[in-house]
């Protein structure tokens, strides 16, 4: 899992060129672009969804939910979900409670009650069943990554395991469950302290804040270390509410298929993402330097 604020692509005349990018639109809004390569023996499968830090600026919730994405559904990932999503419900609730606090004796608290939950809950959990699922069906290279403007999802695989990767990545798109989110949490902790010891690092913070401020740009990706520590698992759910609908998803695949054969692949399952439209985004109009600043 990664956070990436541009990239920069260079390939050969020829490689543009042997591009044969294909559009399509499912039923639900979710737009498919294909690209049938059969020099190559595998075939790289992404879903980008339009949503990142910009969304939720300062949170880290968009980069918190894309380590989520990996933790299973209702049916992934559990041995009995009905009795871990009492226990979920309930370790989401502790930690609004923990956002809304500063009182240490009452964090103290809290945090130990989240951690006898969390041990409760992880009796139920399946750990690492979709990493599994996906090395079974010849998945490799399974990561995602976080931008200011978008999240994308993405693998490698074997063109006889199309319809196994479909139905996999799809059914993350449907119903994701926060489950395991304690020791997650301690993960992107720990990216932030690590993007931190880079050097120019905060540099660069400052710098996009004076740069882009008051737009959402001026935070970084990953979130402030306040919010980083108070994460409401509720506004996390909002925000999959929100902006993991269809029409704001696209699903790339390029390599070894036949685009005939995967089309009704492809209608079978992600049809069944949920169609929506997202909430409206304010313009923000960036203020002008006050002659030369440092």
């Amino acid at each position: 899992m990664m956070i990436f604020a541009c990239c920069s692509y260079q390939s050969q005349a020829g490689d543009l060129n042997a591009l044969k990018v294909k559009e399509y639109k499912l039923e639900n809004g979710l737009t498919v672009w294909l690209n049938e390569d059969h020099s190559q023996p595998k075939v790289f499968g992404a879903v980008v969804v339009k949503a990142g830090s910009k969304d939720c600026p300062d949170t880290g919730i968009a980069h918190y939910f894309e380590h989520m994405m990996f933790k299973g559904t209702d049916r992934i990932g559990t041995l009995d979900y009905e009795s871990e999503k009492v226990l979920l419900d309930s370790i989401a609730m502790k930690y609004d409670e923990l956002a809304m606090t500063e009182d240490v004796v009452t964090r103290a608290r809290l945090q130990k009650e989240i951690n006898e939950l969390s041990i409760r809950s992880s009796e139920y959990v399946i750990p690492n069943e979709f990493n599994r699922l996906i090395s079974r069906f010849g998945g490799s290279g399974l990561n995602a990554a976080t931008s200011y403007d978008a999240t994308i999802y993405f693998n490698t695989f074997s063109p006889q395991y199309m319809a196994q990767w479909a139905e996999i990545n799809s059914e993350r798109l449907i119903n994701p469950v926060f489950r395991l989110f304690q020791s997650e949490l301690e993960t992107v902790y720990e990216e932030k302290n690590m993007y931190g010891d880079f050097i120019g690092g905060q540099v660069m913070d400052t710098l996009m804040a004076r740069y882009f401020g008051p737009h959402p740009y001026a935070y970084p990706i990953i979130g402030s270390t306040k919010n980083l520590k108070n994460p409401r698992l509720t506004e996390m759910r909002k925000f999959f509410e929100d902006y993991y609908v269809a029409s704001n998803m696209a699903l790339i695949l390029s390599g070894d298929f036949d685009t005939q054969q995967v089309m009704p692949v492809l209608e079978k399952t992600f049809s069944r993402i949920r169609p929506g439209s997202v909430p409206k985004s304010e313009k923000v109009m960036l203020p002008p330097f006050n002659g030369r600043e440092k």
